[in-house]
């Protein structure tokens, strides 16, 4: 029998003991092993100079047009160049200007050469030419994943598999997520879901909700607690809906009853309301409010000076109870002033005053409009700057 080939194994082939084997009936070479699983079986290392593909396809990849000339038939001119690469495989509509296996060696500018001529005598004409390309099943940035022993693999998003993986806490039935990247190496991988909807950074250990965390629980947006809430420290910027929050109750279930053993650090806020319609107060229960203020004035003898007001309007105080500190020079003062109206009139009386060596000013009320308003004027003999703070107490 002729044989087309150059060289021939109809059997099979064993090179070196084990070295190389082919077994002919099942089609399956082996490499180091005279018993290949495999179509393609290598026990040993693999070492690869070039391309490693997995799932090699020809797909045609676009369709272009060019011009073919019988006076240089191994080139294609007039052809969008920007869709081929070298080693493509071109074919035409007609299929018979085209050599079998038509593949491009060079790209110019608006041609290309092929490893073959078109077909001679035929002449020239303009070309609808298919460009097939050899390529692998995995898209780009894709990594090839094992799916076991009797699976074959298969291309995933790099994402998908290096970002997290979870492993089972034996401890309990909950699951631990374990991150990729060490802080000393300057890698903080987080967690994220949904852009900034939810970021979480293991090593700083900081929760941030619509945000970026900067501390260990950041939430960008209103927030709503059902339940106990436990904190060390609760800073809210005056923009904050919880600002101006009004809370109808109180309630303290201390151990004992000393509040020392309740907080275990200073509250503090610049105004705290419990009950009742709002007002511009240091401290609010229902309609019992506290204010503490101090200021300076500059004195003229016989003339009041406003050391204190508050619009009917919006804190219609019925009555309110002062007790003042005032100094000018070396001459100090302390007394109370008792202060009821009637939305028209304001009806005050100053007693319990002290002073020392002189006395400062004398303090009374008045309505204009929808104000009431605390006046001092000063004595003869106070001069400059008048220093005072006093704490007011009202009911409304």
């Amino acid at each position: 029998m002729a044989l087309t080939k150059n060289f021939v194994i109809r059997n099979g082939l064993e090179v070196g003991l084990d070295l190389i084997y082919a077994d002919s009936a099942t089609k399956k070479v082996g490499i180091g092993s005279t018993v290949p699983e495999y179509n393609f079986d290598v026990r040993g290392d693999l070492a690869l100079d070039d391309l490693f593909l997995v799932g090699v396809t020809s797909s045609l990849v676009k369709v272009t047009t060019g011009i073919a000339s019988a006076t240089s038939p191994g080139v294609i001119s007039g052809i969008d160049t920007s869709l081929i690469r070298i080693n493509d495989s071109l074919t035409e509509s007609n299929d018979v200007y085209f050599e079998p296996s038509t593949r491009v060696v060079s790209i110019g500018a608006s041609i290309v050469n092929l490893n073959v001529a078109h077909k001679n005598g035929i002449g020239s004409t303009t070309l609808t030419i298919s460009i097939n390309r050899r390529v692998t099943s995995g898209n780009e940035n894709n990594v090839l994943v094992s799916r076991g022993e009797f699976e074959g693999p298969e291309w995933k998003q790099i994402e998908d598999i290096i970002a997290i993986n979870t492993e089972q806490n034996d401890d309990d039935v909950n699951y631990n997520v374990v991150f990729a990247g060490n802080p000393e190496d300057g890698v903080e991988n987080t967690l994220k879901v949904d852009s900034n909807g939810l970021v979480y950074n293991p090593f700083s250990n900081k929760l941030g909700i619509g945000v970026t965390p900067n501390v260990e629980l950041d939430v960008s947006g209103d927030a709503s607690i059902t339940g106990t809430a436990t904190v060390d420290a609760l800073d809210v910027t005056t923009e904050s809906t919880l600002a101006a929050a009004e809370a109808t109750s109180l309630t303290v279930t201390p151990g004992d009853t000393n509040l020392e053993n309740v907080f275990a650090s200073t509250i503090e806020a610049t105004a705290f309301r419990i009950g009742g319609p709002p007002s511009i107060t240091n401290f609010q229960i229902e309609n019992y409010n506290f204010l503490n203020s101090s200021s300076t004035f500059s004195a003229t003898v016989g003339v009041a000076a406003t050391i204190d007001s508050y619009n009917l309007l919006t804190s219609n105080f019925k009555v309110a109870e002062y007790t003042f500190y005032i100094q000018n020079g070396e001459n100090i003062q302390s007394q109370k002033l008792l202060l009821m109206q009637n939305g028209t009139t304001a009806f005050s009386e100053e007693y319990a005053i002290m002073y020392n060596p002189g006395i400062v000013v004398s303090i009374g009320a008045t309505i204009s409009g929808n104000t009431c308003s605390v006046l001092a004027t000063p004595v003869t003999g106070t001069v400059g700057i008048v220093t005072y703070m006093f704490t007011r107490s009202t009911l409304m």
